[in-house]
């Protein structure tokens, strides 16, 4: 039942922005902020079939969709696929267990996950990764981050640092995090072996493969025009 209403409640989200999407259609459809696995296939399934039925959708349309790492199994990744879904992103975070150890991280690295991913052809794959978090050192993000990242197939990074917020949880801890000295290493250190790699940052924290650019990155980030469906929209 609370599946059959989440899709109710979007499906009719959407019919009640036919004023705001007039002629337009969309280049690009992105499941997530969040965790979108949480929900059956089925449901997403019938979400990008009504788009279709509207025409909503334009041809070639980048389709993408969040996972946990513990997510990602070849018979989902293939139904996935089935239901048109032609990109992933996936929350790594940090190969190095060290580094997922602290309480600043949330995920579990799973190398298996990309391997998986990256290995169906008719999708890109994008992983996230996040620098700057407490303990990591210069060679930790090299060695246990960045090569792992670059020997994997992803043609797509997403490379965040880490930013504690006032008023949250881990800003009460107090973590002792690196100087901005050794976040600036950091960075021109991953520019180095990204642009070595053929790998390219097109934006403030996303770098991909020629060609292999996020359409919804480029969106947001060109100021164009989106539709937020779901229990928000900004």
């Amino acid at each position: 039942m609370v599946m059959k209403s989440t899709l109710l409640a979007i499906l009719k989200d959407l019919d009640d922005s036919h004023e705001y999407i007039g002629n337009r259609k969309f280049k690009s459809l992105y499941f997530g902020g969040g965790t979108p696995s949480l929900i059956s296939v089925k449901i997403i399934e019938k979400i990008i079939n009504r788009l279709n039925e509207k025409k909503l959708l334009e041809e070639g349309c980048e389709v993408s969709f969040e996972l946990n790492p513990k997510e990602v199994k070849e018979d989902y990744i293939n139904n996935l696929v089935s239901i048109g879904i032609n990109r992933v992103s996936i929350g790594i975070q940090s190969f190095d267990a060290n580094t997922l150890s602290s309480p600043d991280t949330i995920s579990s690295p799973d190398i298996k996950a990309i391997e998986i991913a990256s290995g169906v052809e008719t999708i890109d794959t994008t992983i996230d990764l996040i620098y700057g978090v407490m303990g990591q050192s210069l060679e930790s993000l090299q060695k246990d981050s960045l090569e792992q990242f670059v020997a994997s197939k992803a043609n797509h990074l997403s490379l965040y640092q880490l930013t504690i917020e006032p008023n949250t949880i881990f800003y009460k801890k107090e973590l002792h995090l690196p100087s901005d000295v050794l976040i600036e290493s950091m960075e021109d250190e991953a520019k180095e072996i990204l642009n070595k790699n053929n790998l390219y940052q097109y934006e403030v924290s996303s770098w991909a493969k020629k060609g292999r650019q996020s359409k919804h990155n480029m969106n947001y980030w060109m100021y164009g025009d989106y539709l937020g469906l779901g229990s928000r929209r900004s």
